[in-house]
């Protein structure tokens, strides 16, 4: 390439790069992530909430893929019973999160790691004093559909909403139903609610958009609250209605769960 032809091609080359540079730099999408951050769930102090994203590149399957976090001062915060191991027989985008209101947020850096296949890990500063509000959620149903709605919490980008079957004690007993969504109104049919049983539904509230799987990492490596809140206990009266129990707390923690 001669004379004004090598002139032209690295004026646009030069362009091109201005044009990248403005778009960001030609920066890569991270496809793997994790972030730490408040669990808003009614205690007196915030608990533990946990998020992995991953755009798996090869299976995790037989051993699985344990998950490590320790707190500011180096404990192992997923250990024993509470060992935390995913495990995919194929290659995928996947997220997982975990809530531990058993645990209390402590301001300083937490260290998520992740074994093979991946061997990754990330320092995530989190401020205790700060946190997502919680939904107030409401729950319509009948022996073959049930409905949970709730107004938008201000910050919260998607939402998990679980449906249990309890006892009339108010312990949890069998999940029945669970849903990821960026509305605020999950309609679960189909389902076979016999004649007096009771139920309880939980909605949980994240600052980032679980639903956006591909863009997921990218809204890690930082702090990324929830928080929770239940409904009342519904006792399935006869088909069309329920009976409100009155007598039961109607704002109690989830049981531990992992998605």
């Amino acid at each position: 390439m001669k004379g004004k032809g090598k002139a032209v091609f690295l004026a646009l080359l030069v362009g091109l790069s201005l044009i990248l540079a403005a778009c960001g730099g030609g920066a890569s999408v991270p496809t793997e992530n994790a972030s730490v951050g408040t669990y808003n769930y009614g205690g007196s102090s915030p608990g533990i909430a946990v998020i992995i994203a991953v755009h798996l590149k090869n299976p995790t399957s037989p051993d699985g893929m344990r998950i490590s976090v320790k707190d500011p001062q180096g404990n192992e915060l997923f250990s024993g019973a509470t060992e935390w191991k995913i495990t995919l027989a194929v290659k995928r985008p996947f997220y997982a999160w975990r809530h531990r209101g058993d645990l209390t947020a402590f301001q300083g850096g937490y260290t998520v790691s992740v074994d093979p296949p991946l061997n990754r890990s990330w320092q995530i500063t989190v401020d205790p004093t700060k946190f997502l509000d919680r939904p107030q959620p409401e729950l319509s149903a009948n022996q073959t559909s049930a409905t949970i709605s709730w107004s938008p919490v201000p910050g919260a980008k998607a939402y998990y909403v679980e449906l249990w079957r309890i006892d009339s004690q108010g312990n949890p007993q069998e999940f029945i139903r669970g849903w990821t969504t960026n509305q605020t109104s999950v309609q679960f049919n189909q389902l076979n609610l016999p004649q007096s049983t009771y139920y309880r539904a939980w909605v949980r509230a994240f600052e980032a958009d679980l639903v956006d799987l591909y863009n997921l990492p990218a809204q890690l490596g930082k702090q990324v609250n929830a928080s929770v809140r239940s409904t009342s206990v519904f006792q399935v009266q006869s088909l069309g209605t329920l009976r409100i129990l009155d007598h039961l707390p109607n704002d109690v923690p989830p049981p531990d769960m992992e998605r």
